[in-house]
């Protein structure tokens, strides 16, 4: 069996970690690099870039996932409501708060730096569902 040539890399660490940093996929990545994405992953694992989940390119609604990772007035104000009035999922990546009044919960948005949508249900409760393992894993883990 005859075997491929391998590819050469044709970007460095800083530039490739500063691609990825910006947004780009690793498959983007992997196309300018004349490499595969699965290089580019190892590449950025073997150097502690921490990686973003799979999928995060498709998302339709975006948000500070670094939100519930420094403390602030805000942030804590926010977790206070997340406690009294907030719900997260045993199966699914979400979390949800709800409130009689639009307003909070369009500030809440607007601090977490989000575009999901705010719902409303049968009762006339507003809700915010955001779907980020990130955030569900923070506000699971904050205490520690």
């Amino acid at each position: 069996m005859k075997q491929m040539p391998s590819r050469i890399i044709t970007l460095d660490l800083p530039e490739i970690i500063k691609m990825y940093n910006d947004g780009m996929s690793t498959t983007e990545i992997a196309i300018e690099g004349n490499v595969s994405s699965r290089r580019i992953t190892q590449i950025l694992k073997k150097n502690n870039v921490e990686l973003r989940p799979r999928g995060h390119w498709k998302r339709k609604y975006h948000i500070n996932e670094d939100f519930f990772k420094c403390w602030s007035p805000n942030m804590a104000y926010i977790l206070g409501f997340f406690l009294a009035d907030g719900t997260i999922t045993e199966i699914t990546q979400t979390v949800s708060i709800s409130q009689k009044e639009i307003g909070i919960l369009e500030q809440i948005r607007d601090e977490m730096k989000s575009n999901h949508p705010i719902g409303k249900n049968k009762y006339g409760v507003y809700f915010l569902n955001i779907n980020s393992k990130i955030i569900k894993d923070d506000l699971m883990n904050i205490h520690a």
